[in-house]
């Protein structure tokens, strides 16, 4: 059965009489008659023991490393003017620029009451425009024909991604704001 969470005091306890009785043996016989319930195990005993030797303390120190979130009141009020000045900006750029981990601006922006909206890109197709489209293609099979290394000289952005099915997947599109803006 799992033993629960020492508490300071008995943690105290334990470094005490561990110093006066010199093995964990002997503190789990005096915890069993001072104290009345199962004693912690000797290896237990001995962490307790090296970590008093090493830090001087029987708190339990947090994790080692920077901490996980840094949205305590100064990010947020930083992210807020932020986002005042420039209310278009990207959560990749207001991060860097913060120099606050994106999940933390993300985080504060929920706080803040602000949701992504993801605009819909819709346009009205004209008459001529499917011609133009056909005389596109026409234009461009014959510059390949004339100079085949042509595509190796188009720059190809991971910013849009166009389907031949008509689908435009647009990343880091994202509009934030506290109501849905319907934008189209």
């Amino acid at each position: 059965m799992a033993r629960h969470q020492l508490s300071v005091n008995e943690k105290t306890w334990i470094v005490k009489h561990m110093y006066r009785l010199e093995y964990p043996i002997n503190v789990q016989r005096l915890w069993c008659k001072e104290i009345n319930n199962n004693p912690p195990h000797r290896n237990a005993i001995r962490a307790l023991m090296k970590k008093f030797e090493q830090t001087g303390s029987v708190l339990d120190i947090g994790p080692p490393g920077r901490p996980v979130s840094v949205t305590d009141q100064a990010a947020k009020d930083e992210v807020s003017s932020a986002l005042r000045k420039e209310p278009r900006t990207s959560i990749r750029k207001m991060s860097t620029d913060l120099s606050i981990s994106r999940s933390s601006v993300r985080r504060i922006y929920k706080s803040m009451g602000f949701k992504p909206y993801i605009p819909r890109l819709v346009h009205e197709l004209n008459e001529d425009d499917f011609d133009r489209r056909i005389e596109y293609c026409e234009t461009f099979l014959s510059l390949l024909e004339t100079e085949p290394d042509l595509i190796h000289h188009i720059i190809w952005s991971d910013e849009a991604l166009f389907k031949l099915n008509g689908h435009i997947n647009r990343h880091n599109f994202v509009y934030w704001a506290i109501q849905n803006p319907n934008l189209t």
